[in-house]
């Protein structure tokens, strides 16, 4: 059995500002066709996540996917931090979905930075 596994960082450190609509990417972008992440054909699908400094009192994050053809967003996983991580935390994703991205808001519109890390860690085995 062989194994080829990538990966994309959508956010390193971000500064995440007061919003109150999901942002996909570090340059806070909210559009419908943000921060997608072609994951079709991999076995296993790896999130990486951290909130590394938490300013605001939350902090939340939601892993969003689409099914063929419907190609509309859904919930997958959403979590709101309170604390600064120490380590940063692994959520498979286990639906078997065609893309996927990550969204993160901070509704307080006074608490700054709060610094955002994620990434996606694709495996496909053949």
């Amino acid at each position: 059995m062989a194994v080829n596994q990538s990966g994309k960082i959508l956010f390193n450190g971000a500064a995440i500002t007061a919003t109150t609509n999901y942002v996909y990417n570090a340059a806070e972008s909210s559009a419908a066709t943000s921060g997608w992440i072609d994951v079709d054909g991999y076995n296993n699908i790896l999130v990486q996540v951290c909130v590394a400094t938490l300013t605001a009192s939350a902090l939340t994050y939601r892993i969003e996917g689409k099914w063929q053809p419907m190609g509309r967003a859904a919930e997958i996983y959403t979590e709101e931090v309170t604390a600064t991580q120490l380590i940063d935390e692994l959520i498979e994703v286990s639906e078997l979905v065609a893309s996927i991205r990550i969204g993160v808001k901070s509704e307080e519109t006074d608490a700054t930075p709060n610094n955002f890390h994620a990434g996606v860690i694709m495996t496909e085995m053949f």
